[in-house]
């Protein structure tokens, strides 16, 4: 079963086959290291390193202007820094896009080109943003301020000995000025994008990011209270207190007054500067050659998580010429295979990579949620496949207790068929803990909780799906969390048996 971009329905699915070819492989590619990123690129070392540090100072800038706890990443963070646009487009997932961010259940991965300059790091950084915050923990933030915020810290630019923290996203500064503004009422109980169109969209975000800024910046003595603010905002609302009322109460400015207040505003807008310096202490930076194997591999696989199966499939084959023993590149080949349901040929390719590397946990999670992919899809032998799975994912959980996915996937066989709901709360509750902001644990732990009698648990995980800002709506999540709110509220009124 898969995460994210890699997740069951991807075998459902027939990837694009492009006409891309591996050209990319036969430059020459690097890997530059720190603590938190590890960066694969055909930059030369000294730009390669510049983006590290660019990376790395805009996450510790992330961290002292949040105050947020993480101090290590939740999982892995592997980004492909294309030197072209044409290098990157048979990659990039939709035409135009100058970087992608994929988050699954076992690593990040990033992917831009950087002849495109800031636009595809703001890419980066706004979604990176998104995910170390929603990884403090369950809150469920109002889009505004989950996109204004994001775009907020997604500018955080370096100059000179300064890192600048508030200055205006390029892309958005034509927008600032656009007359025909979206009402702030509007943006603040906006739930979807779908609620804007292309041009409404656009001065969404711009806003967001004005009103954001105003509240954690802008008004003097107000910004080292503001998350206490937004906490008193949250509460409310999911108290079901009106947008307008609870954003008055949190914040002590009425909706209403918003539009003369940040036209004002837009004509001097503050930035903040903080010392180079300071954020790059204990900085390490390791530098590698990366065989053609190597990168063949990574990139087919980074292929695979974008259901791009023809560049990976082509990638794999490129690598496997390369070096017949690597062992990721045979089980690339093998998931190429799962995919287009080629049941015989891709088990004998998973077998295959274990022999050649049977130390890797990847290798092993890839079987294993070979048999559990099985089991969802085919009927016939789905008991032997369910065992199968449950059995490697238990090994595989000893190997890399901290990587969510073989903890969410192990919950997830329980909600094929008839299975007992019981035995994959404790897994899926697991995987939540150890990845907060993955959207893919909510839904299946929320129906083995309701399919146990867990009511209350189950509700507080559908209202998160329902709730989120992110992704597309989820229409089972909706009818499970009305029947369930439903039956609690006839608990309620139910006269008592005394």
């Amino acid at each position: 079963m898969r995460t994210a971009a890699r997740h069951l329905t991807a075998i459902l699915l027939l990837a694009a086959s492009g006409c891309a070819s591996t050209i990319v492989l036969d430059q020459s590619w690097i890997e530059v290291r720190s603590k938190n990123f590890s960066i694969y690129t055909t930059l030369a070392e000294r730009d390669a390193r510049a983006l590290l540090e660019d990376l790395e100072l805009f996450r510790a800038t992330l961290l002292v202007v949040t105050k947020l706890r993480a101090t290590k990443p939740r999982v892995p963070n592997e980004i492909y820094a294309f030197q072209s646009t044409n290098d990157y487009a048979p990659f990039r997932p939709m035409r135009y896009a100058a970087g992608h961010f994929v988050p699954t259940l076992r690593s990040n991965l990033m992917a831009f080109a950087t002849d495109l300059g800031i636009q595809g790091r703001a890419v980066l950084y706004h979604e990176y943003t998104h995910f170390l915050v929603h990884n403090e923990g369950p809150v469920q933030y109002p889009l505004w301020f989950d996109e204004g915020f994001a775009e907020l810290l997604g500018s955080i630019d370096v100059l000179g000995a300064l890192v600048r923290v508030g200055i205006v996203p390029p892309h958005r500064l034509p927008w600032l000025f656009y007359p025909e503004k979206v009402s702030y009422e509007r943006l603040i109980r906006a739930h979807t994008y779908a609620d804007f169109t292309g041009r409404e969209l656009a001065m969404f975000y711009t806003q967001s990011w004005l009103l954001v800024h105003y509240l954690t910046l802008g008004r003097s003595g107000q910004g080292d209270i503001f998350s206490t603010n937004l906490t008193r905002y949250v509460d409310r609302i999911q108290q079901h207190v009106d947008e307008e009322q609870a954003f008055r109460e949190a914040f002590g400015v009425d909706v209403n007054d918003l539009e003369e207040r940040l036209a004002k505003y837009v004509k001097e807008i503050p930035s903040y500067g903080l010392p180079r310096r300071d954020l790059l202490k204990g900085l390490e930076i390791s530098v590698r050659p990366v065989p053609l194997d190597e990168i063949g591999a990574r990139l087919g696989w980074l292929a695979i998580a974008e259901r791009k199966t023809s560049l990976a499939e082509r990638l794999f084959e490129r690598a496997r010429e390369a070096n017949p023993g690597n062992a990721r590149a045979v089980a690339g080949i093998a998931e190429v295979h799962k995919v287009g349901r080629d049941w015989e040929e891709a088990e004998a390719d998973y077998r295959r990579a274990i022999e050649l590397a049977p130390d890797d946990w990847q290798n092993q999670l890839d079987y294993a949620e070979y048999f559990a992919d099985r089991a969802f899809l085919e009927e016939d032998g789905r008991d032997e496949h369910l065992a199968q799975a449950r059995e490697r994912l238990t090994r595989v959980i000893a190997m890399a207790p901290e990587i969510p996915e073989p903890h969410a996937i192990l919950g997830m066989t329980y909600t094929i068929g008839n299975q007992p709901p019981e035995p994959g709360i404790a897994p899926l509750e697991r995987a939540a803990e150890l990845l907060p902001s993955h959207p893919d644990t909510d839904f299946p732990l929320a129906k083995l909780h309701a399919r146990a009698g867990h009511r209350k648990r189950a509700i507080e995980l559908l209202r998160r799906i329902v709730y989120r800002p992110h992704g597309e709506p989820n229409s089972e999540a909706v009818k499970l969390l009305e029947q369930l709110e439903r039956e609690a509220g006839e608990a309620k009124t139910s006269p008592s048996p005394n």
